[in-house]
């Protein structure tokens, strides 16, 4: 007959108890002991708190063509003065006409013209003046109407290379396509409008 073996079931229990206990209190030890100690674990995790990103390096652009636009035929002061002169006499004629009919016709104001949108390609940004004019000048000498555009990127100028103004949307895109075509530049259609009349 072999011998049975003994068996003490309240002390494995307490003896695992005991074991799973030391070994987590050996886990928070190995843990918070050097941060206590030294310090070094927080000094880093300061650094990486402090940690900013970068400010984003864009700014609103301003515009100021290279060369000047075709201007409109001036308008002389005579024409205004003579509009103004026939509007007054226009006045004191409807003052007589009011003063012998007794009823006021019906003077209409002119509109101002309205300005209509414009379309321009932009076809580079150069972070110099004279690449950009570089480009500019191979462009006039093509036959496109192109000019420089500058503008302010996180405190640096950058100088943006366009193509027209054209009237119509589609132009614009026919120009592009031409572009695309004679350089090889991948151009962006964007609105425009004339520096003075924002």
């Amino acid at each position: 007959m072999t011998p049975r073996p003994i068996r003490f079931p309240d002390l494995d229990i307490s003896l695992k108890q005991r074991l799973a206990g030391a070994v987590v209190i050996i886990a928070l030890g190995v843990i918070f002991i050097p941060l206590l100690l030294d310090g070094a674990g927080m000094k880093e995790y300061r650094r990486l708190k402090l940690h900013e990103p970068e400010k984003p390096r864009y700014d609103f652009p301003v515009v100021v063509p290279e060369k000047p636009l075709p201007k409109a035929a001036p308008a002389s002061e005579s024409p205004a003065q003579s509009e103004s002169e026939k509007a007054e006499a226009t006045v004191r004629d409807t003052k007589s006409a009011v003063k012998r009919k007794g009823t006021a016709p019906r003077v209409e104001t002119p509109q101002p013209a309205a300005l209509k949108p414009a379309f321009v390609v932009q076809l580079a940004s150069f972070s110099q003046r004279a690449n950009a004019a570089t480009l500019v000048s191979k462009l006039q000498k093509a036959g496109f109407e192109a000019f420089i555009e500058t503008s302010r990127i996180s405190g640096r100028k950058m100088y943006r290379v366009k193509v027209g103004p054209m009237l119509r949307r589609e132009d614009a895109v026919r120009v592009r396509d031409r572009l695309q075509k004679k350089f090889g530049l991948k151009g962006t259609i964007q609105n425009w409008r004339p520096a003075g009349n924002l």
